[in-house]
């Protein structure tokens, strides 16, 4: 190759040769050099910015290190990435996986255990970042400075667990108060789970009242079980068939008045009837809905007790009450076509006092 240049420089344009090939080079390599630099706009979630609402009830009696009532919302975060999502040296497969980093300053560590404030926290409260088993997620990282959930980062679909909740930090009774806190959600801080840091964003909006009638549920834990129906049974959207009873029990102290409201575990924003079918669900075209009174049970987005939805009444008389609020399941065709499998969904109950 020199010895061709070499020749044709006799011709008066050889060199113009030469730079145009040293040019060719220049960019060939800026070009490569690009395609490594890595970017962070390689995985979506359609529910990123979220905002959850914490609607908390504290009373003096509330155990110390005890989750207080109301405060717990959690759901399925869902995170599609491209085969991008770590060019950028390797960073996120290092890691153990999808983190809530906090923003606006580290949170302070608590007495309590993986349960810890931030400043503008009213006093005796603490909150905690709760894995997919519902136990509580430490800080961790070089500056103990995210919550790690464990859920790695891969190409496709991927389910992180969202959930927070508030706890009691020692014998005293916080005073009724409102305040909010913040997190991205992002792998070592060069992948955002929602093309960029602003839409990766979770905002944690948290309502304390301090009150001195309270209900408890006495069945915290309900698993419904609906008969198995054929498919064939249903025709049309809204078509509803399998109904099964069921009912929420309340012990109350005297004179109580609260409300008691239902929001949906997989889909946080839902302000219809039908909940989302879970993770495990393999049936198609189908959901449930519950039903209070024969009417169907509107969910509360957000599980926001300012929101729309259906709110049921709960009014104790007479001294400590057990009160029990029916109601009943069914399954309702929520698709054009109906496909046989498994199917499951998941409620979120919440007692909010006047």
């Amino acid at each position: 190759m020199s010895r061709v240049i070499h020749t044709k420089t006799r011709g008066g344009w050889g060199a113009m040769g030469m730079l145009l090939i040293l040019v060719c080079v220049q960019l060939v390599m800026s070009s490569v050099c690009m395609a490594y630099q890595g970017r962070t706009d390689n995985c979506t979630s359609s529910q990123l910015p979220a905002t959850l609402n914490l609607q908390a009830n504290i009373t003096g009696s509330a155990g110390v290190g005890l989750e207080i009532p109301g405060s717990r919302q959690s759901a399925t975060l869902g995170i599609s990435c491209n085969g991008h999502y770590d060019d950028d040296r390797n960073y996120c497969t290092t890691t153990q996986g999808w983190a809530f980093i906090p923003e606006g300053g580290l949170p302070s560590n608590t007495s309590i255990p993986n349960t810890y404030r931030f400043s503008t926290f009213p006093p005796g409260v603490g909150y905690q970042a709760l894995d997919l088993n519902g136990n509580p997620m430490p800080l961790v990282g070089d500056n103990h400075d995210r919550h790690d959930t464990r859920v790695h980062i891969q190409q496709g679909y991927q389910q992180v667990p969202l959930a927070f909740r508030l706890v009691k930090l020692d014998g005293s009774t916080p005073l009724t108060s409102d305040f909010r806190f913040q997190f991205r959600v992002a792998c070592e801080g060069n992948e955002y789970a929602n093309i960029d840091i602003d839409q990766s964003k979770i905002y944690v909006n948290a309502h304390l009242t301090t009150v001195t009638q309270t209900c408890e549920l006495e069945n915290s834990d309900i698993q419904v079980t609906l008969p198995t129906i054929s498919s064939g049974q249903f025709s049309s959207v809204g078509d509803t068939g399998g109904s099964t009873l069921f009912a929420l029990k309340l012990n109350c102290m005297e004179d109580a008045r609260a409300k008691v409201f239902f929001s949906d575990v997989n889909d946080l924003p839902n302000g219809s009837s039908i909940l989302a079918p879970g993770v495990n669900t393999t049936a198609g075209g189908i959901s449930f809905q519950m039903r209070h009174a024969g009417e169907p049970v509107m969910l509360v987005p957000g599980g926001a007790a300012n929101s729309s939805g259906t709110f049921i009444n709960v009014n104790a008389v007479d001294g400590s009450e057990h009160v029990l609020i029916p109601l009943e399941a069914e399954y309702i065709q929520s698709g054009n076509s109906v496909t046989a499998g498994k199917l499951e969904a998941q409620a979120m109950v919440t007692i909010a006092y006047d």
